[in-house]
């Protein structure tokens, strides 16, 4: 193995200006080190996607990794329906690039807060069938764009459940103001590989996702 030792590595124009353009590429599987061998930097982007056009479904196959990676961070950013009033959907998905939904009863608890008018409250022992309900009644205007934070944990195939946490902020349907943060589980060992995001009807018109797998 080769090691260089370096300062600075910076790429200049001519004119002697620094050329944004080219990225710094890695072996797959390798990792920036400190002076220690330790890995820079806490978090690998492994997936990402960005929707322009209307899809029913999108599915985030094949970016788990037990070796490499603890658990993964999710973000979305101004993810809209095509239609009114809908519910946000997650299923977990196994079987690496040729992915399939995992099926069973999906848990869920949390908090949903409303900042402009009464009715916030805890809850609890919910469930649905083959599904996680993550967002209820999501507008398709401006005010109801989605831009969530997830942390996402999946089983390895022997140990752990797949679970994902979501956090997100936004305007209902009705225009009211909500901070919901909500909590999601599959009680199965089943190996999870991947998620697959969608709503309750419709497509999903527009908005980006973006997996970052945190480093063991």
């Amino acid at each position: 193995m080769s090691t260089i030792n370096v300062d600075n590595i910076a790429e200049y124009t001519s004119s002697g200006k620094i050329n944004a353009t080219h990225d710094i590429k890695l072996a797959s599987g390798k990792n920036i080190l400190d002076s220690s061998g330790n890995a820079v930097g806490g978090m690998v982007k492994v997936a990402s996607s960005t929707i322009s056009s209307a899809v029913a479904t999108l599915a985030l196959d094949d970016f788990v990794d037990h070796d490499k990676y603890s658990l993964y961070k999710i973000y979305t950013q101004m993810v809209l329906p095509s239609n009114d009033d809908l519910e946000m959907e997650a299923v977990f998905r196994s079987g690496g690039s040729s992915g399939a939904d995992i099926t069973g009863t999906y848990h869920r608890g949390g908090v949903g807060i409303y900042n402009d008018a009464s009715g916030s409250t805890v809850f609890g022992n919910q469930s649905s069938s083959n599904v996680a309900k993550l967002t209820p009644t999501v507008g398709n205007h401006a005010g109801g764009a989605l831009s969530q934070e997830m942390l996402f944990r999946a089983a390895d195939g022997t140990n752990g459940i797949t679970s994902i946490y979501v956090n997100q902020a936004y305007q209902l349907a009705n225009n009211q103001c909500r901070n919901q943060i909500t909590s999601h589980t599959l009680e199965s060992q089943t190996a999870c590989t991947g998620i697959k995001f969608k709503f309750e009807s419709g497509n999903i018109a527009s908005g980006k996702f973006t997996v970052y797998g945190v480093l063991l």
